[in-house]
């Protein structure tokens, strides 16, 4: 079975937060990206699509990309689904 290793990091540039899904052995990942400014369209998630564009070029396949709610609860449910 594929290695899992959950990471976070914080952007720099708006400072939203993103939770990686990393499936190490076929090079998938997905982009998560927390907060309700991105659901309710006050913020365009133009980190998601960067993130995605520089990923693809360093050879990762992006399986998707979730927005989830600022709520501890989505984020941990998310965090708990089941990996690529």
């Amino acid at each position: 079975m594929a290695s899992h290793v959950p990471t976070t990091f914080e952007s720099g540039v708006l400072g939203h937060r993103f939770f990686l899904t990393l499936s190490l052995a076929l090079m998938r990942i997905q982009i998560v990206s927390i907060g309700d400014e991105l659901l309710i369209g006050q913020t365009v998630n133009t980190n998601a699509a960067w993130m995605g564009e520089h990923l693809t070029l360093d050879g990762w396949v992006v399986g998707g990309v979730e927005v989830v709610s600022d709520a501890p609860s989505a984020a941990s449910a998310f965090a708990n689904a089941t990996p690529l």
